[in-house]
């Protein structure tokens, strides 16, 4: 398909394209050396859209369709999510449905919950198939970035409480989940890509 699609490109002076995702590995593997894609232009890396406006714009979208929000409702979206374009839209519209199909007008913390226990529950044989296919060793370090919050992962303190091996192969793991687009890197933190991901590792894995 990228051979397709670069030939078609290259004959088409007078258009611009632009290639955006979300998972960081998979943007950088088509950009890749022995891809059609590298070098073709410039690579741009968007910083994450300022919470406290985001929470205020989904709020706003709620009203605008007859939901009155709750206090906070968007800044409990935003963060839930971890303040991901994808993860917040598709958290909030899931909620909207659900709210509009109960027939209600105002929407709370109760109804974010509820939503993400169902989604949570529509996963569960996706994030199940993930999780059989990591070693345990990667399972152990995706446990303690949810949990620790992707900090000091390879400190001797979280190496004991998670009952992590040596240094090397917790990097080594991380490493790994980061390559499958299951971590990401945000400066000296590891946070999972998908937010519903990281809920159910955080609620199936004690």
């Amino acid at each position: 398909v990228e051979h397709a699609l670069r030939a078609a490109v290259q004959h088409q002076r007078e258009v611009g394209y632009v290639f955006s995702g979300s998972e960081p590995a998979l943007m950088e593997r088509m950009l890749g050396r022995s891809r059609p894609f590298y070098k073709a232009g410039p690579v741009m890396r968007l910083q994450k859209i300022d919470p406290d406006r985001f929470a205020t714009f989904v709020e706003a979208r709620y009203r605008a369709t007859g939901i009155k929000p709750a206090a906070g409702l968007g800044t409990a979206i935003v963060e839930l999510a971890g303040n991901l374009p994808y993860d917040v839209q598709r958290l909030a519209h899931e909620m909207w449905d659900d709210v509009r199909a109960a027939g209600r007008k105002k929407a709370d913390l109760d109804d974010l919950h509820d939503t993400l226990k169902r989604l949570l529950g529509e996963h569960v044989t996706l994030f199940e198939s993930m999780w059989q296919r990591l070693t345990l060793a990667q399972r152990a370090a995706l446990r303690a970035a949810v949990l620790e919050d992707g900090r000091e992962l390879l400190s001797a303190d979280v190496r004991a409480r998670y009952r992590l091996s040596g240094a090397s192969t917790v990097q080594a793991s991380l490493a790994a989940l980061v390559r499958e687009d299951v971590l990401a890197r945000e400066g000296a933190r590891y946070v999972a890509v998908d937010s519903l991901l990281r809920e159910w590792v955080a609620r199936r894995t004690y």
